[in-house]
């Protein structure tokens, strides 16, 4: 069963445009990882979830959260993003940042803040999905 279907039946997905989260490595870069937006497409494939948008990507790499030993500063990572403003246009007043993992929450910030510059009236949420297995 999908993780999905623990969430309230009164959660349409339908209800938001879904976004993931940028990784840290720049698409040139040979450590890219687009897991989130391969979940979302299959999301979108298996759900018939219409609106899944790739808006954010970075100026430069930045330092894996999982590898970083300072903090992390929203405005700084604010700093590196770049706002696919094409992606941006028809975008359902409903925003969910979809990401594997929070931790300090910094990159969520960052996030939001960048899209309410582009997208003022829109209602910005997160959804952190993290699976733990037992061994």
């Amino acid at each position: 069963s999908s993780d999905l279907e623990s969430l309230p039946p009164s959660f349409n997905l339908s209800d938001f445009t879904l976004v993931p989260m940028p990784p840290s490595k720049r698409n040139d870069h040979p450590y890219y990882d687009d897991r989130m937006l391969k979940v979302l497409q299959i999301l979108k494939h298996e759900k018939n979830i219409a609106d899944v948008r790739n808006i954010f990507s970075l100026l430069e790499n930045r330092e894996a959260v999982h590898t970083s030993s300072g903090k992390r500063s929203p405005t700084k990572i604010a700093g590196n993003l770049i706002v696919n403003k094409n992606e941006c246009f028809g975008a359902k007043k409903n925003i969910l940042l979809i990401d594997d993992m929070v931790t300090s929450g910094a990159q969520f910030i960052a996030c939001k803040t960048k899209l309410a510059e582009q997208l003022p009236d829109s209602i910005v949420k997160g959804l952190f999905i993290t699976r733990r297995t037992f061994l």
